[in-house]
């Protein structure tokens, strides 16, 4: 049967010292990100990745650690290296304002990527076409959603006429200008307020601010309109990509949970997940059903375990998620996985990324190469959701194939959702 395969990737992203790493005397080479991975990438028919950054054409670049804003020059490369698709709705999609979402909207239609998740026009009245790409005489339906824009940090928060500029899974952080104010001041208020906090929302009180909860009834309303809109245009496939989660957690977060199963109870049959900088496994209990829910794939770009804290969580390495899917019946037929490393590119505060596979054939030092094999095999047996051999050396690992039976590891029961909306 013939088949299309589409490849997923983790948080593009590019931290200040990247700058500095590719930096010419004519602009930005940012090239060797990703020029390993130009094979991987031409194997596939789509290759989808979240960018992790605004992207901009003037000097409004980033200056601050958490808070990004990266050239065109680096979407360029991206694209030119063979990524074809990026989902912008993310936790950084807002750090340069308003502003920034025309700029990166601008700068990705010159390039040419195929995008979703921030528009130019914010009104409820004002139709957004759903993203729907044409591939190997496939039809394929893209959706980005994100839990949050870290306003609590960046105090980028949208106006009202603006506020459906970003698909948002619930309202952006502290969005009232009281909690604002508590937040700002938390080192000062008095304990017996923090104690009564604590004890009216034990659950909230104990989460860090990005991970806390800030509902909104009227945005999944609107969520399940964009779905129902998708749904319309009847594609062969719908994809969505959900930025949701905490920081270098190991496993997914009940929200997290809880939005892939809303997702999956309206129909949505691929769930790609990121945000947590580190590699998540995968569900498979509905793969025979034709679902398939990827946790996170982890930073595939960035200096985090490479020159930047934290070295202990694996987070220098991320997998290229790959699902072939059948052409005649519209089914997936395989899932496979390629495990990815960030390296120190040079001698620079730079990174670039390399299939671990190829590091391992190319290394020459005997502890090294067999701590990349550990490592490779420890990444591809959470995300395979089995245990994996570090002699099992792949260039790219089978999760399941049409034929076999799903891994009890990865054979997930969803928790009953809190609510439905209907």
């Amino acid at each position: 049967m013939e088949q299309i395969k589409i490849t997923f990737l983790g948080d593009i992203m590019c931290q200040g010292p990247f700058l500095t790493a590719y930096g010419t005397e004519s602009g930005y080479d940012f090239s060797p990100v990703f020029q390993e991975m130009k094979k991987t990438f031409s194997q596939a028919d789509l290759v989808v990745g979240n960018l992790e950054t605004p992207v901009t054409d003037n000097s409004d670049l980033t200056k601050e650690r958490y808070c990004f804003c990266s050239p065109k020059e680096f979407a360029e490369a991206a694209y030119d290296a063979g990524i074809t698709c990026v989902s912008t709705a993310n936790n950084h999609c807002m750090d340069r304002g308003r502003k920034g979402i025309s700029a990166t909207i601008r700068c990705l239609d010159e390039i040419g990527f195929a995008h979703t998740g921030v528009f130019d026009r914010g009104g409820r009245d004002e139709k957004r076409n759903p993203l729907i790409l044409s591939v190997g005489g496939m039809t394929i339906g893209v959706m980005s959603y994100t839990y949050g824009t870290n306003a609590f940090s960046n105090h980028q928060y949208l106006k009202k006429e603006d506020r459906y500029c970003v698909n948002l899974f619930q309202n952006q952080e502290l969005p009232d200008p009281v909690s604002r104010f508590f937040f700002r001041h938390r080192k000062k208020i008095p304990g017996v307020f923090k104690k009564l906090y604590r004890l009216a929302s034990p659950a909230q009180a104990a989460l860090p601010v990005f991970e806390k909860r800030y509902p909104s009834r009227a945005r999944e309303r609107y969520l399940l309109e964009d779905i129902r809109a998708m749904k319309e245009k009847k594609p062969d496939l719908i994809i969505f990509c959900m930025h949701s989660g905490g920081q270098y957690n190991e496993e997914p977060n009940e929200y997290t949970r809880y939005l892939a199963g809303l997702l999956a109870d309206q129909g949505i049959p691929i769930i790609i997940g990121n945000h947590e900088h580190v590699v998540h496994g995968c569900d498979l209990s509905g793969i025979r059903e034709n679902r398939f829910t990827a946790w996170c794939l982890g930073n595939f770009s960035g200096l985090a375990g490479v020159t930047r804290e934290p070295f202990d969580k694996m987070s220098e390495y991320s997998v290229a998620c790959s699902l072939y899917i059948g052409k005649q019946d519209k089914r997936i037929r395989k899932v496979g996985c390629r495990v990815l490393k960030s390296v120190p590119y040079k001698d620079t505060q730079g990174a670039c990324t390399v299939p671990v596979y190829e590091l391992i054939q190319a290394e020459a030092e005997p502890e090294k190469k067999r701590q990349l094999m550990r490592d490779m095999a420890a990444v591809a047996s959470r995300f395979c959701g089995r245990q994996i051999s570090e002699t099992e050396i792949c260039e790219e690992y089978v999760v399941w194939e049409a034929g076999s039976s799903p891994l009890n590891m990865n054979e997930e029961k969803r928790n009953p959702h809190e609510h439905r909306i209907n």
